[in-house]
């Protein structure tokens, strides 16, 4: 069983992994369950890895023409600081 530092810390890893593959859906909603993960683990590291997996994902989808539900996008990074 993983404690929920490690749970937090492989969802992350596992956002960024989707990124690489291209799956930015995927990424984007395993960055956002790793960042609210992360956050009741108090894991700083790991909510940093998800939002560099959300960055990229929003520049790759608008330089494709393709938009995001940005309140949820603003609501998310707010929630982060």
């Amino acid at each position: 069983m993983l404690t929920s530092a490690e749970q937090a810390s492989a969802l992350g890893w596992a956002s960024v992994a989707r990124r690489w593959l291209g799956d930015l859906d995927g990424s984007a909603a395993t960055a956002e369950r790793a960042r609210s993960a992360a956050a009741v683990a108090g894991d700083h590291l790991t909510t940093a890895i998800a939002r560099a997996a959300l960055d990229p994902d929003r520049r790759v989808s608008e330089e494709l023409g393709l938009g995001w539900h940005l309140p949820s996008y603003q609501m998310v990074r707010a929630a982060e600081r």
